[in-house]
């Protein structure tokens, strides 16, 4: 609290040098910044110091106490008097709580007395200085109040007493406008766009509350129109607006809290629907139907070309994956291309690499953000993750070789066994479309003629170098049918099984 001012009027110097010095101003929250004799001298002083509390006499020479209070009245309402007379007359004493005086004190008064006097006067003080505060603010409070009601319930006192009470009572809409700055605008610019759209967004029944983030949330209270309403402020928004305006739009409800909630979900398909426009939430479903279907395989097959380090199959992917998108709203695209970024850095960091060293992920955003069409998006997502497919190629990557050698030793030690692709890429934690692609890149053909050639070559050498019979081999190899084996052995060698250990193989 601040410490509140005293002026001291008497016409007797005596009266005012004992005040002065006998009460004890500090420790009543108050200090003496001038004394004055005479009802002229403390007008004048009143002008050059201001006090807040004027300690004053009645009876004096050219202007008495009760005109030096209505003087000061005139200037400063809220100054606090205390009358310090040596005459008992009703009449004085009734004018000067007229006027505003707290008190008239009789001469000559006792010093708890004046102490206690002056300790009202400096509460008086101190009760007018919150007062006038709170007045001012009032706007804040109610601000406050309405940011609230988005997220709890209204208490009637408190609503009654910032002069809100229509709002006990719906149905409300809540209007959420979200202000997406412009490229290259100054941050005066921008806070003038903002401080404009709070302009344009108040009226009769309707509350714009402060921006969170960028979006600013606006109450409209027993609304006639809301969509009428959100499209003429659309308009007006990118009329004077240095930034892209949507509003998302909740349903007449009777809870501000679940307008709001509406309002939320309604912006969050604004990056899907497209910006610029008024979403409303009832008709989400409507909207997300005109969208184009986002097929999740294609995000598998993306990825696992990317692995491959198949550069002509990515392309070709992400031209079908975009062809698919050429009617949906450059915002879905925008967001599909997202995600794509994501499968590519997944690619990438399984190998032990960084997206960021092909394209860092603020320059994509931008690049994708600015494009004005589906086919620049594709252009440039394409060019991108053929730089991945490249990074990965398994002819670039020795890793791979490794990778195949490693299965080649496993093929030695198990194709005796009911082997499959399946388990063979399952034992190298690797995917069975990789083991395929690996095998038909490297080894120029598939794993099953792989095992094939492997078990042929190996049921040749048992056949020549052991008396086993032909049914013993074709097990000892991985065949349970010897007519099978023998008709593979003749398919591979050009001759069956038996011809051979008669030399005529």
């Amino acid at each position: 609290m601040p410490m509140w001012s005293v002026m001291l009027v008497d016409d007797e110097l005596a009266v005012v040098q004992g005040l002065q010095k006998n009460v004890d101003w500090l420790s009543l929250g108050a200090q003496v910044v001038c004394t004055a004799c005479s009802g002229r001298e403390a007008l004048a002083l009143f002008e050059e110091h201001r006090p807040d509390i004027v300690i004053t006499d009645i009876n004096m020479p050219g202007m008495n106490g009760l005109e030096l209070m209505e003087a000061i009245q005139a200037r400063v309402p809220h100054t606090t008097f205390v009358i310090l007379s040596g005459y008992d007359t009703f009449e004085y004493a009734q004018r000067s709580l007229q006027v505003g005086a707290i008190d008239y004190v009789l001469k000559p008064a006792t010093l708890p007395k004046i102490m206690a006097v002056v300790s009202r006067a400096v509460q008086r003080c101190t009760e007018d200085h919150l007062r006038r505060r709170l007045e001012q603010e009032l706007p804040c409070l109610r601000e406050y109040f309405l940011l609230r009601l988005l997220r709890d319930d209204p208490t009637a006192e408190e609503a009654e007493f910032l002069g809100l009470t229509a709002l006990l009572d719906g149905p409300f809409s809540v209007a959420l406008v979200c202000l997406d700055r412009s490229f290259g605008v100054t941050e005066q610019e921008w806070q003038l766009s903002r401080l404009f759209a709070r302009d344009a967004a108040s009226g009769e029944g309707v509350y714009a509350l402060p921006n969170w983030g960028t979006d600013m949330p606006v109450l409209l209270h027993r609304p006639a129109d809301p969509e009428g309403w959100c499209k003429a402020l659309l308009e007006k928004l990118q009329a004077g607006c240095r930034a892209e305006v949507t509003v998302a739009l909740s349903c007449p409800t009777a809870s501000v809290r679940e307008a709001y909630s509406q309002a939320r979900d309604a912006m969050a398909y604004k990056e899907i629907l497209g910006a610029g426009r008024v979403i409303r939430c009832d008709r989400l479903a409507l909207e997300s139907d005109l969208l184009p279907p986002y097929p999740m395989d294609r995000n598998r097959s993306l990825l696992e070309a990317m692995r491959l380090g198949d550069a002509a199959l990515v392309s070709r992917q992400v031209r079908q994956m975009y062809a698919g998108l050429k009617r949906a709203p450059l915002s879905y695209v925008r967001a599909v291309s997202i995600e794509v970024y994501g499968l590519a850095a997944t690619a990438l960091s399984e190998r032990g690499q960084l997206m960021e060293d092909v394209c860092r992920p603020e320059q994509f955003w931008t690049r994708v953000g600015t494009a004005q069409s589906v086919d620049e998006i594709c252009a440039w997502v394409e060019d991108r993750l053929s730089e991945v497919a490249g990074r990965l190629n398994v002819r670039r990557e020795t890793r791979h070789h490794q990778v195949l050698r490693e299965l080649e030793g496993i093929i030695a030690a198990r194709y005796a066994e009911d082997l499959t692709l399946e388990g063979l890429a399952k034992s190298v934690f690797l995917s069975r479309t990789y083991v395929i692609w690996l095998f038909k890149q490297v080894k120029g053909c598939s794993f099953l003629d792989y095992l094939t050639r492997f078990r042929m070559e190996k049921a040749r050498e048992l056949l020549l170098s052991t008396g086993r019979s032909v049914y013993e081999v074709a097990e000892q190899v991985g065949y349970k049918n010897s007519a099978y084996f023998s008709r593979v052995f003749r398919e591979h060698f050009g001759h069956m099984p038996s011809e051979l250990r008669k030399g005529l193989g």
